[in-house]
């Protein structure tokens, strides 16, 4: 097994989250009620996690 190979599981997971988020987002045109609904959570739990990743919904737009 390759030991360089990054196995950490929240970066990963992070990554992984930014990447949803912003497809969401590129389908509902930057509209955070349409985005959450996609990802089946609500709108201020979006809210939150576009703040913590550092996300500008607005770009989406």
């Amino acid at each position: 097994m390759d030991d360089a190979v990054d196995l950490h599981l929240e970066s990963h997971l992070q990554s992984l989250e930014k990447d949803l988020l912003r497809e969401a987002l590129r389908r509902a045109h930057g509209r955070q009620n349409r985005a959450a609904e996609l990802l089946g959570i609500s709108r201020n739990g979006l809210a939150r996690r576009l703040q913590r990743l550092g996300i500008d919904y607005r770009s989406f737009r």
